[in-house]
Order: C-alpha cells, then structure tokens, then sequence
C-alpha cells in the first residue's frame, strides 16, 4: 500500500457514512494491506498534530480535548488528500460553512482494527508512527482564536 492507494480508498469510501463504506473495502484486502492502511492513516494524523490544527478544530467543533482533536483529524482524513492538503497547508479559511460542525471521526479508528482482526484472525499490531508528545507549532488560548484564525472564527460566530 502506497499513499496514493491510501487515498484512493478514503475517496471511495468518501460521503454519508463514511466508516460504514471503508469497512466492506478494506475486508477485501489481505492482513498486510489493512495493516499498512492502518500505518498511513496514523502517519498523516501524527502530521496534524499541530496547535494551528487543534485552534481549528476548537472553533469549528465549539470546543476539542484531546480525545476530540484525535477525532477531528480522523475526520479530516475522510474528507479526502484535496481537503486534508489544504487544511495542512493554510489552516485557517479552509472551513467555510457554518453548517459544517461536529467533524470528529473516533470510528475510523476501529474500522481499521476490526478489519484487521476479521481477515488475520488476531490484533492488529500497534502502528510504529506515533505522534510527537507535544503538538507541534506554537500553543494559543482560547481568547486568541479570534486573531490567529479570523477566516475561520468569522465563518463560527458570526
């Protein structure tokens, strides 16, 4: 499995019930590609772990903890490689519609390990990409949301 094949999935499986349609794909591949699907997948959320992102996703999702900031770049994710790269590349001004609200994915997460565990008959291993301890980038309070992502917040709390 290679990163182009990673998000050719992701786009099949892309839509309304996003999990539910990943799921019958990855059952048709052998143990080793779920498990390198699964390696990808915890590579390009370990990317995501940045200050900037989790500012976003506190404004879009009204608050993030931690378990939230790992579901919302398991959703961004879903959202397919354009999204992702733009969300990645400028974060602020890639959500535009207010509608557009609890973007938190925790599911996906078990897709991967209940496909894995159906076709190899065991656990799936942990992934050896782990993300920093830290986010990466600068912390921010919650009162400065508004100056570091104005795009983003006026889109929120208008």
């Amino acid at each position: 499995m290679n990163d182009d094949r990673f998000w050719a999935i992701i786009d099949q499986a892309k839509g309304a019930d996003v999990v539910k349609r990943l799921k019958p794909i990855l059952f048709t591949l052998p143990p080793a590609e779920i498990q390198a699907f699964g390696e990808i997948l915890a590579a390009r959320i370990a990317e995501l772990y940045r200050w900037d992102i989790w500012g976003i996703g506190y404004i879009v999702n009204g608050g993030c903890s931690d378990d939230g900031f790992e579901y919302f770049r398991l959703w961004v994710v879903t959202q397919g490689k354009d999204f992702y790269d733009r969300l990645a590349a400028d974060p602020d001004g890639v959500f535009t519609d207010p509608k557009v609200t609890d973007c938190e994915c925790e599911e996906l997460t078990y897709a991967v390990s209940e496909s894995y565990r159906q076709a190899a008959r065991k656990e799936i291993p942990p992934a050896s990409h782990k993300p920093p301890k830290e986010p990466r980038g600068k912390d921010w309070d919650e009162v400065d949301l508004k100056k570091l992502f104005p795009k983003t917040y006026a889109v929120y709390n208008a």
